[in-house]
C-alpha cells in the first residue's frame, strides 16, 4: 500500500548501516520488555504488530520469534527499497512465532508522522526502534497521539540519549558529545530536530495523556569484536560534531583514531586494542531491583523505571546496608527531637511560642521575596552543573523543581529529601536517574563549599563567640581540603574496581560539572548571592524576634547557625538550628531564649516562603489526575524505549 508522500524531508539511513548495527541493536534491547508486552497480547486469535519507521525489519526479526502467538506484521516506512527488503526477510528469518504460529506480512509506505484515525485501529502492539531522536516535537506529539488512541503497547525502542562513553578517555572527548548532541538537535528542512531530548518529550507526552511509563537501559557496548561497527559508528559521530563545530575539525587528527588501531587498552574490561564506546554500567533504581513488580507502559533503555499504580507492592529482602540506612535514618531523626526536647526542657515552651508571636506580615513578605531571589539563584546553580554532566535541565523547570524540593525540605524529615527526590524525577526525564541524582549532590556540595569559605571569612573578621578559634579551624579546614586532594590523586584510577570506577566518575563530574570554564563562576556567584539572602532572612528574622545588637554583631551568630543548617540531623528543618542559635546567642550575651525565637521565627519564614513548591506538587497532581482518560474501560499500558548513546552515524 501506498499514501501521499510527505513534504517534510527525513533523515534518511542506508541498508548497508542497518545490517552492521543490527547486531548490536539486538544485543541491547531490553529482553526482559518482551514478557511485559507478551501479557497483554491477545490470550488467543492474531496479534497485529504495527512497526514504525521499520528500515529493514529488525526490530520484527528481533522480536517476532520471541512472542508466543500467531502474528500479522504490518510494516510502514517511507523507503520503498527499505520496505521491500523488510518483506523479503522479515518472513524468512520470523515465519514462525515463540510457539511455531504463522507470522505473516504487510507493508505500507507511509509518513508515520501523519498517520490517519484509523490507521492503528486494530493494533495489538505498536513498535519502532531507532526512530524518537530524529522526530520533531510536533512529530512526536502526533505519533504519541496514534499510539494513545489505539489503546495497545507500545515498544519504542534504540534512541539517542546523548551520552557516550570512550576508553581510554580523552579530554577532547566532551567537546566532541556536546557538538554532536547539538548536531543532533539540529534543524533540517526547517524541521528542528528533538535528538537527545526525544526520550524525556516522550516520556512526558505519553504520561499526559495517562500512560504509565517503564523505562529500561539498552546501551551499545563496542569492542574487538565489533571493530567494524565501531569505526563506523566512531567515524559517523565526529564528522556529524565537525559539521556541527568546524572547528573542531583540526583536533580530529590526534583523537579520531579507528577503533581497533593503536597500542591503547581500554582502562575497562572492553575488550578493544584502542578505543571503544559505550555507555557506562546502567545505574539501576529501585523499580529495576529484581522482586518489583512493574507495571503498564514499557519503554527500555537508557533511564530507569517509572513505577505508577503497580497492582503489588515491592518486596524487598532485608539487608546489612538496608538496616544500616534504617538506623541512620532513625538517629538523624532522633537526633533533632533529641535537641528539641533538651531545650524545651531547659528553656520551656516560651521561647518557642514567642518566637510564633513575634511574626508579621512584613516579615513574611520579605522572606517570600528574598526566597524569589535565592531559589532562582539555586536553580540557575543546578542547571549549570546539571549541563556539564551532560543531563540539562531547562532554567525554567528548574525554578519550579527547585520550589518542590524546598517545600520538601522544609516540611519532611531529614531536610535532604526534597532534594533527592528532585534528582531522581530530573534523572528519570534524561533517562539517567544516576547522573540526575549525582548532578544535585555536586550542586548541594559546591553550594556548601562557598557557604563555608564566606563563613570563614565572616568569623575571621567580625566578633563573635567563636573568633579566638578562627585561625585554627581555618587552618584545619585548607589542610583538610588539601589531604583529599592529595589521597584522591594518589589513589588508582585505573581498573574495574569499584572505587576505582567511582574515583574517576568524581573526577569526571568534577572537571566537567564544577569546574568547567563556562560552569564555574555562575556557581560561585550564585552561591554567594543564595548564602547572602539566607543571612539577610536571619537577620530580618532576628529584628522580628526583637534583637537590638548591631548587624554586624548578629551577622557572625546568623553564620553559624546557616552552618548548623546544613546538618541533617533535623525534623522538618528543626533541630540543629534552634540548638545552635541558643548557643551562640547565649555566647553572646543575647540570651539563649532570644536565640530560640529567632530560629522559631526563620523557621515559619522560609516555610511560608517555600509554599510556592506545594503549589507546584498541587499543580502536577492536578494535571496527571485531570490528564487519565475517563472512560469506564483503562486504558491498556504502554511500552516505550528509550536508548543509549548509539546510532550517531545515522547519514
Amino acid at each position: 500500500m501506498t499514501s501521499q508522500p510527505s513534504t517534510a524531508q527525513p533523515v534518511r539511513v542506508g541498508p548497508a548501516w542497518l545490517a552492521l548495527r543490527e547486531p548490536a541493536d539486538a544485543a541491547a534491547r531490553a529482553s526482559d520488555l518482551v514478557e511485559q508486552v507478551r501479557r497483554q497480547l491477545p490470550a488467543s486469535g492474531r496479534a497485529v504488530v504495527h512497526d514504525l519507521g521499520c528500515g529493514t525489519g529488525s526490530m520484527g526479526r528481533w522480536l517476532a520469534p520471541r512472542l508466543t502467538s500467531a502474528q500479522h506484521w504490518i510494516l510502514y516506512d517511507r523507503d520503498a527499497d527499505l520496505l521491500a527488503r523488510a518483506a523479503a526477510d522479515l518472513p524468512k528469518v520470523s515465519g514462525r512465532s515463540g510457539d511455531g504460529t504463522p507470522v505473516t506480512v504487510e507493508t505500507r509506505q507511509r509518513d508515520i508522522t501523519r498517520l490517519a484515525a484509523g490507521d492503528l485501529a486494530g493494533a495489538s502492539l505498536i513498535t519502532a526502534s531507532a526512530l524518537l531522536d530524529v522526530l520533531t516535537a510536533d512529530e512526536l506529539e502526533r505519533l504519541v497521539t496514534s499510539c494513545a488512541d489505539a489503546r495497545c503497547p507500545a515498544l519504542l525502542t534504540i534512541s539517542v540519549i546523548g551520552r557516550v562513553d570512550l576508553t581510554p578517555a580523552d579530554p577532547l572527548d566532551k567537546r566532541f558529545a556536546a557538538a554532536f548532541n547539538a548536531h543532533q538537535r539540529r534543524t533540517t528542512g526547517g524541521r528542528r530536530l528533538l535528538g537527545p531530548d526525544a526520550v524525556g518529550a516522550a516520556v512526558d507526552a505519553f504520561t499526559r495523556r495517562g500512560a504509565d511509563v517503564v523505562v529500561r537501559p539498552s546501551p551499545w557496548r563496542l569492542g574487538a569484536a565489533q571493530a567494524a561497527l565501531a569505526a563506523e559508528w566512531f567515524s559517523g559521530w565526529v564528522s556529524a560534531a565537525c559539521e556541527q563545530r568546524p572547528q573542531l575539525t583540526a583536533a580530529t587528527a590526534g583523537y579520531a583514531r579507528p577503533a581497533g588501531r593503536g597500542d591503547r587498552r581500554p582502562a575497562e574490561r572492553h575488550g578493544a586494542p584502542s578505543r571503544s564506546a559505550g555507555p557506562a554500567p546502567m545505574m539501576f533504581s529501585e523499580a529495576d531491583e529484581p522482586g518489583t513488580p512493574l507495571c503498564a507502559y514499557v519503554i527500555p533503555e537508557h533511564g530507569t523505571a517509572r513505577r505508577r499504580a503497580c497492582a503489588a507492592p515491592a518486596r524487598w529482602e532485608r539487608s546489612d546496608a538496608g538496616m544500616s540506612r534504617t538506623m541512620w535514618t532513625w538517629t538523624r531523626l532522633l537526633g533533632g527531637a533529641a535537641i528539641l526536647a533538651v531545650l524545651l526542657w531547659r528553656l520551656g515552651a516560651g521561647p518557642f511560642l514567642e518566637g510564633v508571636r513575634t511574626i508579621d506580615g512584613w516579615s513574611l513578605v520579605a522572606a517570600a521575596g528574598i526566597a524569589v531571589l535565592t531559589t532562582v539563584c539555586c536553580a540557575w546553580r543546578w542547571s549549570l552543573v546539571a549541563r556539564g554532566l551532560g543531563v540539562e535541565v531547562p532554567l525554567r523547570a528548574a525554578i519550579a523543581a527547585y520550589y518542590r524540593s524546598q517545600f520538601l525540605n522544609t516540611t519532611l524529615p531529614g531536610g535532604v529529601l526534597g532534594d533527592v527526590h528532585r534528582g531522581v524525577s530530573h534523572g528519570r526525564d534524561v533517562g539517567d536517574v544516576g547522573r540526575g541524582l549525582r548532578a544535585v549532590g555536586w550542586e548541594r556540595s559546591a553550594g556548601q563549599v562557598v557557604q563555608i569559605v564566606l563563613a570563614i571569612i565572616v568569623l575571621l573578621a567580625l566578633p563573635s563567640p567563636v573568633r579566638s578559634f578562627m585561625p585554627v579551624v581555618s587552618v584545619a579546614v585548607v589542610a583538610a581540603a588539601l589531604g583529599v586532594l592529595v589521597l584522591a590523586r594518589a589513589l588508582p584510577h585505573g581498573g574495574p574496581s569499584r572505587w576505582a570506577r567511582t574515583l574517576r566518575t568524581a573526577t569526571a563530574d568534577i572537571r566537567d560539572g564544577l569546574l568547567a570554564r563556562r560552569a564555574w563562576p555562575g556557581i560561585v556567584l550564585a552561591s554567594a548571592v543564595v548564602v547572602a539572602g539566607h543571612a539577610a532572612t536571619f537577620l530580618i528574622a532576628a529584628r522580628t524576634a526583637g534583637a537590638t545588637a548591631s548587624t554586624f554583631r548578629l551577622l557572625p551568630l546568623a553564620v553559624l547557625v546557616l552552618l548548623a543548617m546544613g546538618v541533617p540531623t533535623n525534623v522538618g528543618g528543626w533541630g540543629p538550628r534552634e540548638g545552635v542559635a541558643a548557643w551562640v546567642f547565649g555566647l553572646a550575651g543575647l540570651s539563649a531564649a532570644q536565640g530560640v525565637a529567632t530560629a522559631v521565627v526563620y523557621g515559619v519564614m522560609v516555610l511560608v516562603a517555600s509554599l510556592p513548591g506545594a503549589a507546584v506538587l498541587v499543580v502536577a497532581w492536578l494535571r496527571r489526575d485531570h490528564r487519565r482518560p475517563d472512560r469506564a474501560d483503562p486504558p491498556r499500558s504502554l511500552a516505550l524505549a528509550t536508548a543509549g548513546a548509539e546510532g550517531a552515524a545515522r547519514g
